[in-house]
């Protein structure tokens, strides 16, 4: 893949190049039968590139090539973190296509999918976060909770009808939460997020440039300066 790669870019690279000479390559190595491994190198790349400068680089994630873990991998990278601008694959017009490297088709080549970030503001996340070191807890007990100790966050939260019907309601449908014991507590689907919340939060916590990440890490992501002349 290198190679190949090394090859097709020399050809685009005067086009997009803007004169320069050289060019910066990372390559990131996976494990192709470990979701957990492959999704926790993934975010750390996309952590590193997402705080460059003051709005970050802007992130594609091409779903073409993988297996389903990498694919599974790079898309929870964009649910979770909402720092990737698009997400996409392409596909051969018939048999012969798929056997080139570069497809010639224009109709139905290149195929946008959406970007769904999960919706969980800083007020969700503390509500997620106090139901998972408090639950359960009653609706009023809950609301009296962030009206004293998060009075920043929760302004907005008049009465406890507006935290159950604007907040709790729309986790309870997602399976963030469930109800037990009169009160709430966190549910299945929160149970399966929070590692790979932990492991964004963790990345992110680092503030490594891609550049520095790739210097701790040189059993699994390779910077390379290629020239194209």
């Amino acid at each position: 893949m290198k190679e190949i790669l090394r090859d097709l870019l020399r050809r685009e690279w005067p086009s997009i190049s803007g004169g320069r000479k050289k060019g910066t390559i990372f390559w990131c190595k996976v494990d192709r039968r470990d979701i957990r491994t492959t999704y926790e190198r993934v975010i750390h790349v996309v952590a590193a590139l997402a705080s460059v400068g003051g709005q970050g680089k802007e992130m594609w994630a091409n779903l073409t090539g993988g297996n389903n873990v990498i694919n599974l991998a790079l898309e929870l990278a964009a649910i979770l973190s909402g720092d990737i601008a698009r997400l996409y694959y392409v596909q051969a017009e018939n048999e012969a296509a798929e056997k080139c490297v570069r497809y010639t088709a224009e109709d139905g080549y290149w195929v946008d999918l959406p970007v769904m970030p999960l919706a969980l503001g800083r007020l969700r996340q503390t509500i997620m976060q106090v139901l998972n070191d408090n639950g359960p807890i009653s609706l009023e007990d809950l609301y009296s909770y962030l009206r004293s100790e998060y009075w920043d966050l929760s302004q907005g939260l008049t009465s406890k009808e507006t935290l159950r019907n604007e907040y709790l309601a729309p986790l309870w449908k997602q399976g963030l939460i469930a109800e037990a014991d009169g009160g709430y507590v966190v549910g299945p689907q929160w149970e399966l997020i929070r590692p790979y919340q932990e492991l964004l939060r963790e990345a992110r916590s680092t503030g490594l440039t891609i550049e520095e990440l790739a210097k701790e890490n040189k059993d699994w992501l390779e910077k390379e300066e290629v020239s194209w002349k």
